[in-house]
């Protein structure tokens, strides 16, 4: 009997050897190796972005460049009742001075568009007059420097007798963009 208590006694030294000593050292050593891992991809990524610094800093230029181009399409910031007020008034003269007359100009509220750090204005403006004198118009709105956004365009031909022919009227929405204050 006292042959097997031994060997018992050894099976539960090896046992608990094996729960309490190697079983913690392997998970242990399994942690420093995910740790290892992980720091690993780290170091990875760290050096592709080392490594493509130059090319990142070039696309960062661009970028800042090609939004130096773009501020320039967008008015200043003023005081947007002085701002609405010369944007009116400069509407009906390149209506009145292309014989197109301007029956109502509206302004709709302005929507700020918080990404860009800007305000859109909208106005829609009725008219009637020549087509050809329309097309002019048209011409004029895009070929501005400061970008204005024709949304909406509709026109209709008046009376279709051959005196009248290029006779119409209509309406256009237009969206002024400015920059809102810093």
């Amino acid at each position: 009997m006292e042959m097997k208590h031994k060997q018992l006694l050894w099976l539960l030294f090896i046992l608990i050897t094996i729960k309490f000593i190697i079983l913690p050292v392997y998970d242990w050593q399994n942690t420093i190796i995910s740790d290892n891992n992980a720091n690993y991809l780290r170091l990875a990524k760290s050096n592709l972005v080392i490594e493509q610094l130059e090319q990142v800093k070039a696309s960062v230029n661009t970028m800042r460049a090609r939004k130096m181009e773009l501020e320039t399409l967008f008015f200043e910031h003023k005081n947007p009742n002085t701002f609405q007020l010369e944007q009116q008034q400069w509407l009906e003269k390149i209506f009145e001075g292309n014989n197109l007359e301007v029956r109502n100009i509206g302004w709709s509220v302005p929507l700020p568009i918080q990404e860009w750090q800007l305000v859109q204005y909208g106005v829609q403006v009725s008219f009637s007059g020549n087509i050809i004198n329309l097309i002019k118009v048209e011409e004029l709105l895009e070929s501005q420097e400061k970008w204005i956004d024709v949304s909406q365009f509709n026109f209709r031909f008046n009376k279709k007798r051959p005196e009248r022919l290029q006779a119409t009227s209509g309406r256009v929405t237009l969206n002024f963009y400015m920059r809102e204050a810093q």
